[in-house]
């Protein structure tokens, strides 16, 4: 539901000439910061379950390869019988995994205190536009003579 809403914030945000460019950017934005938000909670699990893992004596050997896919380590992690040593495994994700949850908390607390900067814009605009119609003799404007 955001996503649409964000669209035409964008758009009531700049003149109505460059509605355009101004939703190609925010479309690159979007795009780049989730790219950018997936690498980095990556990084954080990893660095995290990999530090962990080294802690404990059983797995200190295998961190580094459990520690770069979090898939196999889930198999591995069903594979093994109820001990302590699953139990400490299945904390060491866990603990990865929360260390996410912190990361994007305060991210979200930055993102609601830098929100409240932002100004009231009116979405009734008149839609402004160098867009037309080309046909066999050339462009051709809104009431159909040619330019």
């Amino acid at each position: 539901m955001l996503f649409p809403a964000m669209g035409l914030c964008i758009q009531a945000a700049c003149d109505p000439a460059l509605n355009a460019e101004a939703i190609a950017l925010y479309s690159f934005m979007s795009g780049l910061g989730q790219a950018i938000g997936v690498a980095v909670s990556g990084v954080i699990f990893q660095n995290v379950l990999k530090q962990k893992l080294d802690k404990l004596p059983a797995f200190a050997a295998v961190s580094s390869h459990y520690s770069r896919d979090a898939t196999i380590l889930v198999g591995v992690i069903n594979q093994m019988p109820d001990s302590q040593d699953k139990t400490d495994l299945v904390q060491a994700y866990n603990d990865g995994l929360h260390m996410i949850w912190v990361t994007l908390l305060a991210f979200s607390a930055a993102s609601l205190v830098l929100s409240t900067t932002v100004k009231e814009y009116s979405l009734s605009q008149e839609h402004v536009t160098q867009q037309g119609l080309v046909g066999r003799e050339g462009r051709v404007d809104k009431e159909g003579v040619e330019v």
